[in-house]
């Protein structure tokens, strides 16, 4: 992953909170493979967390509000 910080989004509750959508929906869009950009930190194992890059987080905040 390069870049800036600020370039990405860390964590499940702060990607939900900037879609507008509640974690529970944040999870079922995941499991959809609805949410791109997304990737896992760390060692990409169950508990690390994951981070998504603000662009795509725009894309797909665009795309809902369509």
């Amino acid at each position: 992953m390069s870049g800036r910080a600020g370039d990405y989004i860390r964590g499940t509750k702060a990607i939900a909170h900037e879609l507008g959508v509640s974690r529970a929906t944040f999870f079922r869009l995941r499991a959809q493979g609805q949410v791109p950009g997304l990737s896992k930190v760390g060692t990409g194992g169950k508990t690390s967390p994951v981070v998504m890059d603000r662009k795509s987080l725009q894309r797909l905040r665009d795309e809902k509000e369509k």
